[in-house]
């Protein structure tokens, strides 16, 4: 797959011209909420993306096919998704779970919890099953084997350095 090519200042300028564009930069184009529906309309009733684009006053050729087929996958992924179409951009930043739940709700408090349990319980059974699996796996020393340290890791020792 090709990478996008830049936007070119005078291109950045034609493409704010018109009333769907949001926000243009040397590598992006954002479209209005308006925009975004009336795309979905003309792609939905049949038309391709690169005839939608241009009915909407878009020049295909200045876009690109790779352009025009994510415009086309963000459309549809704003179009099922429960918040609709939106002006711009959405904002992905990763929330920062608080260190201690102690600054949580009760709720989320004993969903963290419950959460908590259910991954260490899966643990406990993932090292006994390790622990099984190794014990029979032959006697004698096993100085600096992983397997003996895992198992003694299992039983509550902590071995090796």
């Amino acid at each position: 797959m090709a990478a996008k090519k830049p936007f070119t200042e005078n291109e950045q300028k034609l493409l704010k011209r018109s009333p769907y564009t949001y926000q243009v930069t040397a590598q992006e184009i954002y479209f209005t909420a308006e925009f975004k529906q009336m795309f979905w309309d003309l792609y939905r009733s049949g038309t391709s993306a690169v005839l939608a684009m241009r009915q909407l006053g878009y020049d295909t050729d200045l876009l690109g096919k790779e352009r025009i087929r994510g415009i086309r996958t963000a459309v549809q992924r704003q179009a099922l998704s429960p918040e609709g179409f939106r002006t711009g951009y959405k904002s992905y930043r990763k929330r920062r779970r608080p260190e201690s739940i102690d600054a949580l709700p009760t709720d989320q408090t004993l969903k963290r919890m419950q959460s908590e349990i259910t991954y260490l319980r899966q643990e406990m059974e993932f090292l006994k099953s390790l622990s099984t699996r190794t014990a029979g796996a032959g006697g004698g020393s096993d100085h600096g084997n992983p397997r003996q340290q895992v198992s003694n890791h299992s039983r509550g020792f902590i071995t090796g350095g």
